[in-house]
């Protein structure tokens, strides 16, 4: 990615003020799933099988920057064969768990590492700058909007796959996607 074409300024020490700006939650749209699955039996799930009613996107661009962040209904993904994470691998990765407490609260396994790895990862693959607390929050709030995907069991957790892939064949756009399936076991 051109750093001097909306990546962030701390990668030449200059870049876009426009994509450097972060998304807020403040902003965050939220569509709900008008179906629902099944919420399947904790005990019998295999990892990366089942997936959650709703999805977190952002999108980004070096025209526009950051847009509203989305949760919306789980739905796949339309990539144009040239996308850079095909070619290039413009793509990186976070995991983090959401368990329930024996108090039946919802709590977020050490996210705040999580998301410190992933804006790491971002700086060094020259993607676009993000406010960690900003992307957190909107994550809070899709686990607050799937809160029944989270297992009502002290050995499983609500896995959350944060994946920020470059979308377009120039790699001047790129997509925040929070996925989330359920993990049966804590690993």
């Amino acid at each position: 990615m051109d750093c001097n074409n909306g990546c962030s300024a701390e990668c030449t020490g200059g870049g876009s003020k426009k994509a450097v700006e972060t998304f807020k939650a403040k902003d965050l749209i939220i569509t709900p799933a008008t179906t629902f699955k099944e919420k399947p039996d904790p005990s019998t799930l295999v990892f990366g099988t089942v997936f959650t009613d709703h999805m977190l996107t952002v999108e980004w661009s070096s025209e526009f920057g950051w847009e509203k962040p989305h949760i919306k209904p789980l739905q796949n993904l339309s990539l144009h064969p040239g996308s850079s994470t095909f070619h290039y691998a413009v793509e990186l990765f976070e995991g983090l768990k959401a368990f329930r407490g024996v108090d039946n609260k919802i709590r977020l396994f050490r996210p705040n590492l999580n998301m410190d790895r992933m804006y790491s990862s971002a700086m060094r693959a020259t993607l676009p700058a993000f406010d960690k607390q900003e992307l957190l929050e909107c994550i809070r709030q899709l686990v607050k909007v799937d809160q029944e995907w989270v297992p009502y069991s002290t050995s499983a957790s609500l896995y959350i796959r944060p994946t920020f892939i470059g979308t377009e064949v120039h790699s001047d756009s790129l997509l925040w996607g929070t996925f989330v399936g359920k993990l049966s076991v804590l690993v």
